[in-house]
């Protein structure tokens, strides 16, 4: 329900962050799999955001929610 700025680089945030829970779908974008609402092709829904999905993140993402 919060924002918070963060002065950090992604990769390092994704380290940090439980695998489990979340993936990079984008070289921009981290998501929480809890959030997910919709998937559509290229994108996914979480709250009112639409949040692209690389081609190269892709195919993770799919294996990832396969597991669930």
């Amino acid at each position: 329900d919060k924002n918070y700025t963060v002065h950090s680089t992604l990769k390092k945030i994704e380290d940090k962050l439980p695998e489990s829970i979340f993936i990079k779908v984008h070289r921009s974008f981290i998501i929480n799999f809890n959030k997910i609402i919709d998937i559509e092709d290229n994108s996914v829904l979480i709250e009112k955001n639409v949040i692209p999905i690389s081609r190269s993140n892709r195919p993770e993402l799919i294996r990832r929610l396969n597991l669930l």
